[in-house]
């Protein structure tokens, strides 16, 4: 299950605090874009969090085992 926006798994990956070798490639690749944007001010922590969280959502089946290792559920 992904868990909900208010999570502070998303705040960690957009800073950086969570490290994570993606097994998929189109989050790895979302979440590398969404922290440059983020870093050098073109979107806000909220919008970037936003962002990420929607394509989790969008495509949760696929990106359950990344979401997985970094809750440390598994």
């Amino acid at each position: 299950m992904i868990p909900e926006i208010e999570h502070p798994i998303w705040e960690k990956i957009i800073t950086g605090e969570i490290k994570h070798d993606f097994s998929n490639y189109v989050l790895q690749l979302q979440v590398y874009k969404t922290q440059d944007d983020f870093k050098i001010n073109k979107i806000s922590l909220n919008q970037a969090i936003v962002n990420i969280h929607e394509v989790c959502t969008k495509y949760s089946r696929a990106v359950q085992k990344d979401i997985d290792k970094m809750l440390n559920y598994k």
